[in-house]
């Protein structure tokens, strides 16, 4: 299981990634990025307003991804500063978008806990992103239910589906495999993934949108 700074490592290693001067232009999405981007550029999309207008700004990501030569280290720190929460939405359904409208999503340990079917929000991130947009997600393996509060179903909610939407980090709404994942993505419109890293406690996949769904 990669951790955070593990994961960002990945990413910024991604040939996807490597462009510095296109990656200011591209538009993705870290989804459930809590008060954390897993890439700079990113606009971050969390069901809960960690970050909203008039919160301090967080650095994240200047030395890694910033320009290079005089004064670099202050256009980073320019550059890298900004509202991380800058979209407080549930991630299942993304009307702000057009369709192909993003370059990439990112989605780390957030997709289990926004709906108890996967498959309609993976193919709702496939609409909003373009022919060839890159999907990067990862998720538990197979595991469903209350992860950090079991006592919300022990009187507070009688079943997953009637807990709040603003609390739904603390829930587990599906299970996934690697072949379940898989499939969910080649029928949301992906490609096979590129990269898959799968052991008994995470699975994570890179893929492609599909050009010829566009």
């Amino acid at each position: 299981m990669r951790n955070y700074r593990e994961r960002k490592e990945f990413i910024k290693s991604l040939p996807f990634f490597m462009h510095p001067d296109a990656n200011r232009t591209m538009i993705g999405l870290d989804i459930g990025c809590k008060k954390r981007l897993l890439f700079p550029y990113a606009l971050g999309v969390d069901i809960t307003p960690l970050c909203r207008d008039g919160d301090p700004m967080i650095l994240d990501g200047a030395e890694v991804y910033g320009p290079t030569g005089r004064n670099s280290k202050e256009k980073r720190i320019a550059e890298a500063m900004h509202p991380v929460n800058a979209i407080c939405c549930d991630a299942q359904s993304l009307p702000m978008f057009a369709d192909g409208a993003l370059d990439y999503i990112l989605a780390s340990h957030s997709l289990e806990h926004i709906s108890s079917d996967p498959g309609a929000v993976l193919t709702e991130w496939g609409r909003v992103l373009r022919p060839g947009g890159l999907l990067l997600v990862a998720v538990p393996t197979g595991e469903t239910g209350p992860r950090f509060g079991a006592s919300m179903l022990d009187g507070e909610f009688k079943t997953l589906e009637d807990v709040p939407r603003v609390r739904a980090r603390d829930i587990h709404r599906c299970a996934l495999t690697e072949e379940t994942l898989t499939a969910y993505l080649w029928i949301a419109g992906f490609d096979i993934p590129f990269h898959v890293d799968a052991d008994e406690t995470e699975i994570e996949m890179a893929t492609y949108r599909r050009a010829h769904d566009a």
